[in-house]
C-alpha cells in the first residue's frame, strides 16, 4: 500500500469504511486521525464518505480549519 497516491489510499479508505457500521468507520477514522474528536467523524460521517479523495484528504489531514478564518477575519478587520 506504501506505492498508492494519496488519492489511491483515501479511494480504498472510503471503499472500506462503506461496509463498516456507522460507530466502526468513526472508530476506525480516530484511530487514522486522532486530532479529529470523535464528535466531529460522528457529525461529518455522511458528508466526508460523499467527498472525492482529493477534498477528503484535505478535510482530514488539516489540523485546525477554524483557525484560517479566524486569521482571516482578524486580518479584515
Amino acid at each position: 500500500m506504501d506505492n498508492l497516491s494519496g488519492a489511491e489510499k483515501y479511494t480504498l479508505l472510503v471503499r472500506d469504511l462503506a461496509s463498516l457500521p456507522k460507530k466502526d468507520a468513526v472508530a476506525t477514522l480516530l484511530e487514522c486521525f486522532p486530532h479529529k474528536t470523535k464528535s466531529f467523524f460522528e457529525r461529518n460521517l455522511t458528508h466526508l464518505m460523499r467527498l472525492d479523495p482529493v477534498s477528503l484528504c484535505s478535510a482530514l489531514t488539516y489540523a485546525d480549519p477554524t483557525a484560517d478564518k479566524a486569521i482571516r477575519n482578524a486580518l479584515a478587520a
